[in-house]
């Protein structure tokens, strides 16, 4: 963590998602980093969920829409924004790999 923090970002620790570390920089932040341990089982949920955006122009399309329709909606609470993308996140992963 020494060599991130002398790089001017901060720890924020784990307490948002679970077995992430979590770091930021700026303010207002301008970077941020999330590390987990090789094959945890969120991480690969978040890459396989990047892969299917990456190859679905509908589901792509969808995420999009709803990010923005969120941003309004949660007016800069990035807990509620995060919160409510959750549901698509989960069926969309669904559909594709179950």
């Amino acid at each position: 963590m020494k060599p991130l923090e002398e790089l001017g970002y901060s720890y924020k620790g784990i307490n948002v998602l679970p077995e992430r570390q979590y770091f930021n920089k700026g303010e207002p932040r301008t970077h941020q980093i999330h590390m987990y341990q090789r094959d945890n089982s969120f991480l690969l949920e978040q890459l396989n969920f990047r892969d299917i955006l990456r190859g679905n122009e509908t589901a792509r399309n969808q995420y999009k829409k709803l990010k923005q329709e969120l941003a309004s909606a949660s007016r800069g609470n990035k807990y509620k924004y995060a919160e409510a993308k959750t549901d698509f996140v989960k069926s969309v992963i669904d559909r594709m790999y179950k």
